[in-house]
């Protein structure tokens, strides 16, 4: 078939409307075909240019893209009038979904603000995206225990043997060092790292070298912060200070404080040189299970990527294991990726559980989507009276598609209007999210910066589009002649069915909160209070901060409050552990436990029971290269041991040194981890006269109190501190608060868990008397003719309540056995030691959500019930 010009096609196409152009352009051809055959090509061609310039019509031109956008802004203008005249004239009902939505989007502006400055961390690093620290992975009991340290061994293979490794950094953390220049003493915290630091991280450095000050021996670099307090205005560059134990170091570079978004946190970097220097003849520092303290990072080269790195981890870590029985895997996780990132031990900095972020968008989300429903049962519920509205619309020639979209544009308009009432609840509910993560309360700020406002904006407009969608996707759908000629028999949903389920919907979420609550809040209480095993009432747990332990207990035994004190390297039962490797002399077994090394009055002032042996007493050394050890059962149960008194006098050696230790007794098994943990073999070393020098010294005393002035005490104990340190301030926790802290995770969830539930509550109680009035209004009548009939309030009252309380009836037979199933199969399943659910704390928070309905109930059912009936009656 032959064809005319493709310039004269393309005219055609220029002007005329998409719809129009493919029956047109049939026709034109056909004609063409026709005048080819009679008339020739030439005046064929002709005739068709005409044929194309006659069709220019109105009706067949396309509408400017100007004029239409102008045509969409115009129904967007005519929607927002008729959105904001209905939000107007249902002032009750746009209300409630206005706070309802309010207090719900208050929750996800807090998520979203706390998200966004999570992922700021470590951001401010150029190479971040090549940046990988080693992680190590020890399995005990089955379970993989993540460690966010590793080996100064790693460090030193991955510098010599990996391929696309660039460049590594070692660090080491040193903790506090008390520097003297002159007369003046200030303690900082610090860090030992090797020279790569300062090519790999973007720390800002003020002044000096901070590569040299890496390198060289003896020298550091100090923040602007620390420099102030150590040397006031003066340049602290080159300058010499003195640390306690009279070593000497030089300042070769001034760094700018650390930035709050950095999982690093120190005052002052020290040469890792001096750190190997300290520790040399100490074959242990290099050895493969030294991991305690230790982190490395990598900086990958550009050509390289994880799966690399993580493959020749791999390789090393199988190499390194080998003829080991316990087994360290590597693992590389991105710098990006710590903060937030998975829950590990042996964090240096600030961290936050991602599963934690995970758990804080799905309440957040659930919260929101139970104000939607709100909206979308209240619109549902108000959608026969706007059918006469929608009905004149479609009469006039408005289409499905304007219907849906004024129905969303009023949804948008309601959330946009919400997200100012939320953000003062946004920043009320802020101090509230900062301390109960309390570790983040110096480091999170929570602004509305112009990246948040942003997202909050977009945040509760998509709010808009998903409240709205279900109601306007329902009035779109109707049909005009059905609305116009009767409203009755236009059905929504059979026997309503939808609107009862988002009902019992809210209902059940706000149980399933409550009730977590009050389980949550019950193991809380248990935990705090669990048996130990030993006695920490009236317990105070003073750390020492390198003083002399003797010249302390010395000082404190002189106050009357003071009933007795001993030292230990750490406090059990809160989560801290140090470990050490034990191996039988008689059968070669070897294990790793957790150990403590304490003064001789430890096990007496914490209520040990001793069951064979006896304490620790210098009578039961016999030579200063044995050392005593008391173990516990678990121990015993581990080696092999039949009872208790075979023990006595057993021989092991004890960690790398393979040093020869003796047990002098055994005690009762107590928790020393925390409720989750299982209680496993432990070990007590004596810390006095027995050539411990060389271990870690002890780092808490401990203070048996008697008093019943506990800040007269405090006080007291403060003014014998500052008689020994005029340099560090007193830090003092009672045992029972170190406790709590150990479970501050599980404090924080269910602060969190009691916050949402009192907002899934008020949600569902604003719902709920959306819907009593819509339910009373809509029934006047009847009531006034039930009332002219007879019928008491009390008849009324039941008539009109049982609906609802039959609802929230489903939703207590729905959440209890949900909410128990959840905790009992999950949430609770890993704890080795827990409490019962009981029976009150399912009902309770059932009839608590039951209380409150009754009351909304109650009040609205009794005023339409008081109502006068003539009055109704008159109304058409």
């Amino acid at each position: 078939m032959r064809q005319p010009p493709r310039w004269m096609d393309k005219l055609l196409a220029f002007y005329c409307e998409e719809s129009l152009l493919e029956d047109l352009q049939g026709d034109l051809y056909e004609y063409f075909e026709r005048n080819c055959n009679n008339k020739g090509p030439l005046m064929a061609q002709l005739i068709y240019l005409i044929d194309v310039l006659k069709f220019f019509r109105t009706y067949t031109v396309k509408t400017p893209k100007l004029l239409r956008k102008m045509n969409y802004l115009a129904i967007f203008k005519n929607s927002f009038k008729t959105s904001y005249r209905s939000i107007l004239r249902n002032r009750l009902f746009s209300g409630i979904n206005i706070i309802g939505l309010a207090i719900s989007m208050s929750a996800g502006l807090l998520v979203i603000a706390l998200i966004m400055e999570l992922y700021q961390f470590d951001r401010f690093h150029s190479k971040a995206d090549r940046i990988y620290r080693i992680n190590n992975t020890i399995t005990s009991d089955d379970e993989p225990n993540l460690f966010a340290s590793t080996s100064v061994l790693v460090g030193d293979k991955v510098r010599s043997e990996f391929s696309g490794a660039e460049k590594v950094v070692t660090t080491s953390q040193g903790g506090e060092m008390d520097a003297q220049y002159g007369e003046k003493v200030v303690p900082f915290e610090y860090m030992f790292a090797t020279p790569e630091m300062a090519e790999v991280f973007d720390f800002e450095v003020l002044e000096g070298d901070f590569q040299k000050a890496l390198t060289d021996l003896n020298s550091l670099a100090i923040t602007k912060t620390a420099a102030e307090r150590l040397f006031g205005k003066e340049r602290a560059l080159n300058k010499v200070i003195t640390s306690g134990d009279g070593v000497q170091y030089t300042i070769q570079a001034v760094l700018a404080d650390i930035p709050k978004k950095s999982h690093i946190i120190t005052e002052a970097f020290f040469s890792f040189k001096t750190k190997e220097e300290e520790q040399k003849g100490n074959r242990g520092f290099h050895s493969w299970f030294n991991m305690w303290s230790n982190y490395v990072y990598v900086l990958s080269e550009e050509s390289s990527g994880a799966d690399r790195l993580q493959a020749q981890l791999d390789a090393l870590a199988e190499r390194e294991n080998e003829n080991r029985e316990e087994k360290i895997a590597l693992s590389a996780l991105p710098l990006t990726g710590i903060v937030p990132g998975p829950a590990m031990s042996n964090m240096a900095g600030p961290s936050f559980d991602l599963s934690l972020v995970w758990i804080l968008i799905a309440l957040a989300s659930i919260i929101l989507l139970s104000a939607c429903f709100n909206y979308t049962n209240l619109s549902v519920a108000r959608s026969l009276r706007r059918s006469k509205e929608v009905g004149v619309r479609k009469t006039v020639g408005a289409t499905g598609g304007h219907v849906f979209f004024q129905f969303v544009v009023e949804a948008v308009i309601i959330t946009l209007i919400a997200l100012f009432g939320a953000i003062p609840l946004f920043y009320l509910a802020r101090p509230l999210l900062l301390e109960t993560f309390d570790d983040y309360y110096n480091v999170m700020e929570l602004q509305l910066t112009p990246m948040i406002v942003v997202a909050f904006f977009v945040y509760a407009t998509l709010t808009g589009i998903v409240a709205g969608m279900f109601p306007a996707w329902i009035m779109s759908r109707m049909k005009v002649k059905s609305i116009l000629s009767d409203l009755s028999s236009v059905k929504l949903f059979s026997n309503v069915s939808v609107r009862k389920a988002l009902v019992v919907f809210q209902f059940s979420l706000s149980m399933v909160f409550i009730i977590s609550a009050f389980i949550g809040f019950s193991q809380y209480q248990y935990m705090l209070n669990f048996d130990l095993g030993f006695n920490t009432d009236n317990v105070l747990n003073v750390s020492i901060q390198s003083n002399d332990y003797r010249v302390l207990e010395n000082e404190f035994r002189k106050l009357p409050e003071v009933e007795d004190v001993s030292f230990s390297l750490m406090i059990p039962s809160v989560g801290s552990r140090y470990l050490e490797e034990v191996k039988d002399m008689l059968t070669n077994d070897s294990l790793q436990l957790v150990y403590n090394k304490v003064h001789p009055n430890y096990l007496r002032l914490h209520g040990h029971n001793i069951i064979a042996g006896a304490d620790f007493d210098e009578s039961y050394i016999n030579a200063k290269d044995k050392k005593a050890i008391i173990v516990n059962k678990q121990f015993l149960q581990h080696f092999n041991i039949s009872s208790p008194d075979e023990a006595i006098g057993r021989e092991f050696l004890v960690d790398y040194r393979r040093v020869k230790a003796r047990i002098i007794g055994v005690i009762d098994d107590f928790h020393f981890g925390t409720t989750e943990e299982k209680v496993g073999p432990y070990m007590f070393v004596n810390g006095v006269g027995t050539g411990l020098e060389e271990w870690p010294d002890y780092y808490e005393m401990n203070l048996k109190l008697k008093t019943n002035d506990v800040r007269a005490t405090m006080s007291d104990l403060e003014e014998a501190w500052s008689r020994v340190d005029k340099v560090h301030q007193f830090k003092a926790v009672f045992y029972s608060e170190s406790i709590e802290q150990a479970y501050d995770f599980l404090r924080s969830i269910i602060r969190i868990i009691g916050a949402l539930a009192v907002t899934a509550i008020s949600i569902a109680a604003l719902g709920l008397l959306g819907m009593v009035v819509f339910t009373t209004e809509t029934r006047l009548k009847e009531i006034s003719i039930r009332k002219i009939l007879g019928a008491s309030e009390g008849n009324l009252l039941f008539l009109l309540g049982r609906s609802f309380f039959i609802l929230m009836l489903v939703a207590a037979v729905l959440a209890i056995p949900l909410t128990y199933y959840v905790f009992d199969q999950y949430i609770l399943s890993d704890y080795i030691y827990r409490p019962d659910i009981s029976w009150l704390e399912l009902v309770g928070g059932s009839m608590l959500i039951f209380a409150i309905g009754a009351i909304i109930v109650y009040i609205q059912t009794l005023m339409a019930a008081r109502t006068n009936p003539a009055n109704m009656l008159r109304k058409d």
